[in-house]
């Protein structure tokens, strides 16, 4: 009877971790710790921009450490700009409590008129994580942030101001020691930008600066006291725009100073170009580097053919390497950027009631990580390649149904460990109360396979790390996970409750009182993850 009732349960209620095209590793249910997945590789070590704001990759690449807007609002290239939509006008307040101690609340508030925009949004998280693994002799939330914004819009001119400031003061497992380490990090980022339009060109200049204090007490630490990171950057640009073609110009200068116990600088200049007419795409730039130049490009071609859409890119950047590497070379001639490239290739069909797609994805990183010398990683390799399989069917008005099939090298770097991943999720609604109540169930099944655990990065310095052993153990051959998850939500009007379950097999064994048990571990430094069930209150409301 048992082994009948469990999969019944394991697809009743589920929910998906991914934003738009990029996939959510979480190291605790809590969203606090964890890694941005990328056409299949783990994030780091690159600039990034979420709600105007910029953050710097160095120490700073788990969007969602710092709320769910700033992960919703990412963009993975930090030359795209995001401004505040006007025509989307809402104050909100969500709030969720869970077990150990999870309990999470953000508010942003936002006021309107005369074609002005004043915000301001807030979040704070607090979870001691189902070991204990986050306290530090402390209840001060593990994450805290503020983000106010400003902006002015009117025919001739565009003109606004972000600042940020995200606080995390958290405890951090440490297998090595018996008390938790610490992570301590305070990010404040500010934004000012100005458009001017005259006839078809738009005329910009903006201004960014990222202050950063990093304090890591740990193990994997390479440096225990405070390190300070203070990033500048300007920006001016002249964009034509004519029957939606485009043609734009523009330098940016950075400035990028670093104190561990010594200090590095690092100023370069980039020469930059865009012409997006259809079906072509073409970035271009050229960055200086004391003496060095390096040429970046982006060359991208989109065709739609009824409901067949392709879309081929090539793309060739480079990339400042990441301060780690500086300060663990002693001889000092670590270059100071590095040369990532990447082939992609996406081919969809969008039917009535069905899509359809594949995308493939090539990518080699030059980099020369410290420690691929060593005999046991000589079948590693700087090369990823990544497929993934999609279909979406409409099975009736309010059922949705989900399927993806992902492949990804994992004799790398920072793939993230995960060979195969196959993903089933269903979406349905009804209404209830003649119609005044809307009733929302999401359901997914994930199951990861062909694991391993040398495809990694340092949680502490986020960097790659390779784990090796002299047997073969658990360590080099993880085994697959299966992680269900659920959601129920009731919305009358603008206010919503709901329910959340996460890794349903685990709530259904405990329950049951059995002797197993589905934990599960994204990351061999980080503790099991058990079962999380939520509650949540949501409320949003116009101006």
């Amino acid at each position: 009877m048992k082994n009948f009732i469990y999969p019944i349960f394991n697809f009743i209620f589920c929910s998906a971790l991914c934003f738009g095209s990029h996939q959510i590793i979480l190291y605790d249910w809590s969203g606090q710790f964890g890694y941005v997945k990328d056409k299949g590789l783990i994030f780091w070590g690159k600039d990034w921009r979420s709600k105007n704001l910029l953050f710097d990759g160095a120490w700073a690449i788990f969007p969602q450490m710092y709320g769910d807007n700033i992960m919703q609002g990412f963009l993975a290239d930090p030359q795209d700009n995001q401004t505040i939509d006007s025509l989307n006008i809402l104050s909100y307040l969500n709030y969720d409590q869970g077990d150990y101690g999870l309990d999470r609340f953000s508010f942003g508030l936002e006021n309107f008129s005369k074609n002005k925009n004043f915000k301001i949004e807030a979040f704070k998280r607090s979870f001691l994580g189902n070991h204990n693994q986050y306290y530090y002799s402390t209840y001060q939330p593990l994450q805290q942030s503020y983000i106010i914004s400003y902006e002015t819009n009117d025919s001739l001119d565009h003109s606004g101001l972000s600042i940020g400031h995200f606080n995390t003061y958290s405890g951090f497992p440490d297998k090595q020691k018996i008390t938790n380490g610490l992570y301590d990090n305070k990010i404040t980022s500010l934004n000012y930008f100005w458009k001017k339009k005259i006839g078809q060109i738009f005329y910009e200049f903006s201004l960014d600066q990222f202050l950063q204090r990093y304090k890591a007490i740990h193990t994997l630490s390479i440096y225990e006291g405070s390190r300070f990171l203070n990033r500048s950057q300007y920006k001016i640009a002249g964009t034509y725009l004519n029957d939606g073609n485009l043609v734009s110009f523009g330098i940016n200068t950075n400035n990028r100073n670093i104190i561990f116990d010594t200090k590095f600088n690092s100023v370069w200049h980039e020469i930059i170009s865009k012409i997006d007419r259809s079906p072509f795409y073409i970035f271009l730039s050229i960055i200086k580097n004391k003496k060095d130049y390096f040429f970046n490009y982006n060359i991208s071609f989109t065709k739609k053919l009824n409901s067949i859409k392709l879309q081929l890119s090539n793309l060739s950047q480079y990339t400042p390497t990441h301060p780690y590497y500086f300060f663990k070379d002693s001889s000092k001639v670590t270059p100071e950027f590095f040369q990532k490239s990447r082939n992609n290739a996406l081919l969809k069909w969008d039917g009535i009631k069905n899509d359809i797609s594949v995308e493939v994805s090539f990518t080699k990183d030059k980099q020369n990580f410290l420690g691929s010398h060593i005999q046991d990683s000589l079948l590693m390799k700087n090369q990823y390649l990544n497929m993934e399989l999609s279909y979406e069917r409409i099975l009736i008005s309010n059922f949705h149904l989900l399927l993806k099939y992902n492949i990804n090298q994992t004799n790398n770097y920072y793939s993230g460990g995960i060979g195969k991943k196959i993903s089933v999720e269903f979406n349905s609604y009804f209404s209830l109360f003649d119609k005044y109540m809307k009733i929302e169930l999401r359901t997914q099944f994930n199951h990861l396979f062909d694991r391993v655990n040398h495809s990694l990065i340092n949680p502490i310095e986020m960097v790659p790390i390779i784990y090796q052993s002299n047997d073969f153990t658990e360590l080099d051959n993880p085994m697959p996970i299966t992680l269900i998850n659920g959601s129920i939500n009731a919305k009358v009007s603008s206010f919503t409750i709901g329910f959340k379950w996460i890794n349903i097999t685990e709530i259904i064994l405990s329950s049951l009182g059995s002797d197993r048990d589905n934990h599960l571990t994204f990351h061999p430094e980080m503790p099991e993850m058990g079962r999380q069930i939520n509650l949540l209150l949501s409320w949003s409301f116009q101006d």
